[in-house]
């Protein structure tokens, strides 16, 4: 067989389940790749959420594909590429006009990266979605679809919430980043650890609603992503000790 695209699916066969619970663990540091390479919060959010949702209904066809991170960084790139080409057509207004190439779509699209030394992977993730500016709901919301991989689905059920209501408050946050140009500002020092304890109350809110897993799995990714690693910080975010006034 060839490396064409059949080549690269029909590795392994699984389950619904199974690959939800792969592209929840999956999804953070493929989304924070993202990010971090084009800077657009709100297009590569939302770009990534749709791949996503087609992998979660063609995986348990087609089977999981070798490289699965790799496979869901290459496809979001090319549907933003699509996203990017389609928007600039619509803008033009003109059917003749000469298409954009991948490179000069690529780099518009990259235009507002942070760059390495600013952007830190899945960290980066939490700290944003948890600016004191956005009210503790949204910041909840949005570490939960996020960093946390969930659908919404499942988010708009920790709310008790239409999911279109959840869906319209994400997107409201999501614009909020965007227009604030957070992602390029990422906090240090003292703004840093505050940060960081505001990510922890979230695990610790996200705990006491009932979601105790969902809550450690976030705070061991959290454990994970801190330079060094954070020892048992993370993990004891979620302590029902830690109560969330």
């Amino acid at each position: 067989m060839g490396h064409g695209d059949e080549d690269v699916f029909l590795r392994r066969a699984a389950g619904p389940e199974e690959v939800e619970d792969l592209l929840r663990a999956c999804a953070p540091e493929v989304l924070a790749a993202f990010v971090g390479r084009f800077g657009d919060f709100d297009l590569c959010e939302g770009v990534f959420q749709e791949v996503l949702v087609a992998a979660a209904r063609e995986w348990p066809e087609r089977g999981i594909p070798s490289y699965e991170r790799s496979r869901l960084l290459t496809t979001a790139v090319g549907a933003l590429i699509g996203r990017v080409r389609r928007a600039e057509a619509d803008r033009r207004g003109e059917a003749g006009a000469p298409a954009l190439t991948d490179r000069a779509i690529l780099a518009y699209a990259g235009r507002g990266a942070p760059g390495e030394d600013v952007w830190e992977g899945p960290l980066s993730l939490f700290l944003l979605c948890c600016h004191p500016d956005l009210p503790r709901a949204a910041r909840t919301a949005l570490v939960l679809r996020v960093v946390g991989g969930l659908g919404p689905a499942r988010v708009a059920a920790f709310f008790d919430l239409p999911e279109e209501t959840l869906e319209r408050y994400v997107a409201r946050a999501r614009r909020t980043i965007v227009e604030g140009g957070w992602a390029r500002a990422l906090p240090v020092g003292e703004e840093r650890a505050a940060r960081l304890a505001e990510v922890r109350s979230v695990l610790r809110l996200v705990h006491d609603r009932g979601h105790a897993a969902e809550a450690a799995r976030l705070a061991r990714l959290l454990d994970r992503s801190l330079p060094g690693g954070g020892g048992a910080q993370g993990v004891e975010a979620c302590a029902p000790a830690h109560r969330c006034t």
